[in-house]
């Protein structure tokens, strides 16, 4: 696997505050993201895309309690909304026992829906983090990039060198490493 550029960030956003969200687009490498961060601790990975795991939740408190020792990481929770609620209360109940920081890291989409849904829930308990250039992949090596042609939706050729971003300037394409 390649180093992701942001596993340093996401480690040290856990140590700091109680819960972490990591924001982009699907299949930009969140999920192993998640497991590389949580390989050194004891963790609980639920991927609510999974009937079986939004089950595990029916009560949230009383699942996600029982793991309060263990970094939970929450994959796909733009599915269940409603938990940001949830989580509150139990980060809430954690800092008061001293376990303040590091049980949560969300993973999801980066809409506004979500952004907003946890930023209320869960001001003052949460860092959101995403890829530095919205929408590029988390294991993107070479980008390339090109200018739009104007008063069109078109891109002017050729694309740009690698890595060279100037005003106007849209991803074109990307080597990716596939997980």
């Amino acid at each position: 696997m390649i180093p992701r550029r942001l596993l340093p960030t996401v480690t040290s956003a856990l140590a700091e505050v109680p819960a972490v969200a990591l924001l982009g687009p699907r299949q930009v490498g969140k999920t192993t993201l998640a497991h590389e961060v949580a390989k050194a601790r004891p963790r609980v990975y639920l991927d609510l895309e999974s009937e079986a795991d939004r089950a595990k939740l029916a009560d949230p408190e009383l699942y996600l309690s029982q793991h309060e020792d263990k970094l939970v990481i929450l994959d796909e929770v733009h599915r269940t909304p409603q938990l940001f609620r949830s989580l509150r209360g139990l980060i809430d109940a954690s800092r008061r026992r001293g376990r303040g920081k590091g049980r949560f890291l969300v993973l999801g989409s980066a809409s506004m829906d979500l952004l907003r849904l946890s930023s209320e829930s869960l001001a003052g308990r949460i860092r959101h983090l995403e890829d530095p250039v919205l929408g590029e992949p988390f294991s993107c090596i070479t980008r390339r990039y090109a200018r739009r042609a104007p008063g069109s939706s078109g891109l002017v050729d050729p694309p740009l060198a690698p890595a060279c971003r100037e005003a106007g300037a849209v991803l074109v394409d990307c080597e990716i490493v596939v997980d």
